[in-house]
């Protein structure tokens, strides 16, 4: 759980990095972080990408905005196909 952290753009590349090779998290807070939509996006790339693994992710008051929330929904709905 990395919730309110002041994690922001350039904290979310380099978690978006450790997302690529995840092999056991399955579930992650990142709310109360100010990502923006930017943030989430370099997030959702990588979990969207890479991680086959993650269940559970709370986006809580990071004022993702409507590109990063559509970003995130796209996650889901790809998760939901396979």
């Amino acid at each position: 759980m990395i919730q309110n952290n002041l994690i922001g753009k350039e904290g979310s590349k380099a978690l978006a990095e450790l997302l690529k090779n995840n092999n056991y998290l399955k579930v992650l807070n990142i709310s109360s972080n100010p990502l923006l939509s930017e943030g989430i996006n370099n997030i959702a790339d990588s979990i969207i990408n890479y991680n086959n693994i993650l269940e559970e992710l709370s986006i809580n008051h990071t004022d993702c905005g409507n590109n990063g929330l559509t970003k995130i929904v796209n996650i889901f709905l790809k998760i939901t196909k396979n």
